[in-house]
C-alpha cells in the first residue's frame, strides 16, 4: 500500500531525502505492528507530495492513523558518476565472487559450515 504523507519536501541540489527501512509502525496505542515501510529515494528535482510503500505481514487489516509513526528518513549527499564503457576490467584479488565471497574478519563466509 502506499501512504501519503500529506507534505512535501524540498531537497536542497546534490542531496535526496533517503527513506529507511522500518520494521514496526509505531503509534502511542500500539507498541510494534506486522506493517513495516520499504525504503525510497526523493530526489532534489521531485516536487510532489512525499508517500511511502507499506506492507503488511500479518493476517489482519492494519490502518494507519494521523500520529502514527511511519517513516523515517534521512537527508544524504548525493554524488554524480560518470560510467564509462569499458571491454575488459582491472584484475582483483576478489575476482568475480559474489555474496559472501570477502569473508568476514574472524570468521567464516557466508554459506561455509563452521
Amino acid at each position: 500500500m502506499v501512504q501519503r504523507l500529506e507534505l512535501a519536501l524540498q531537497i536542497r541540489p546534490a542531496k535526496a531525502a533517503v527513506f529507511t527501512q522500518t520494521n514496526a509502525v509505531m503509534s502511542p496505542n500500539r507498541r510494534h505492528s506486522p506493517v513495516f515501510t520499504l525504503r525510497g529515494v526523493m530526489n532534489s528535482d521531485y516536487r510532489g507530495e512525499a508517500s511511502v510503500v507499506l506492507i503488511n505481514q500479518g493476517q489482519e487489516p492494519f490502518s494507519i492513523q494521523r500520529g502514527d509513526r511511519i517513516a523515517q528518513f534521512v537527508i544524504a549527499p548525493v554524488t554524480q558518476a560518470e560510467l564509462l564503457e569499458v571491454s575488459t576490467l582491472d584484475a582483483t584479488a576478489r575476482g568475480a565472487g559474489g555474496y559472501g565471497s570477502t569473508g568476514i574478519s574472524g570468521g567464516t563466509r557466508m554459506g561455509d559450515t563452521p
